[in-house]
């Protein structure tokens, strides 16, 4: 049985973060499952090609190094694009639990001192709730995505 580093040495050489992991395996097996949900299956190519678009979504609304954005949201192939998004920018995703209330939706909120929130449309209710909630300053903006694939089915509030 191979080590992780082990592992690490099949593949191009890269800087040894998640995007970097991810561009070695698209450029080396790019036709390969990567992910699997609900009986439809994304390539290594196809997810990099996802995360790389919606990086490019998250910095049109100016997330970039450093910055905590919390996802609020279930299982989902939007949610893997947006972590690897994220990490391509250089950011933090900060998940919040899509069973979380308001009020614990709040306190993450709060004190992680998110510039934004990313909800799916079922979590995105909560997190309105939760941003009435939050004491005065600056408050992150809330995003829905069911699906991060199509910029059109983005709505922002």
């Amino acid at each position: 049985m191979l080590t992780p580093f082990e592992v690490l040495q099949l593949y191009p050489a890269h800087d040894r973060t998640l995007g970097g992991a991810l561009a070695s395996r698209a450029q080396t097996a790019g036709g390969r499952e990567f992910l699997l949900f609900q009986g439809r299956s994304y390539s290594y190519a196809q997810v990099r090609e996802e995360a790389l678009r919606t990086a490019a979504l998250l910095h049109a609304r100016g997330v970039g190094p450093g910055m905590r954005v919390s996802v609020m949201s279930s299982n989902h192939p939007s949610t893997v694009f947006v972590l690897l998004a994220l990490c391509h920018l250089g950011a933090v995703m900060v998940p919040i639990n899509p069973d979380y209330g308001p009020n614990e939706a709040a306190y993450v909120l709060e004190h992680a001192q998110v510039c934004g929130v990313i909800a799916s449309p079922e979590a995105l209710p909560t997190v309105r709730a939760a941003l009435e909630k939050l004491t005065p300053g600056p408050t992150p903006r809330a995003c829905s995505s069911a699906a991060v694939r199509s910029a059109s089915s983005r709505t922002c509030a």
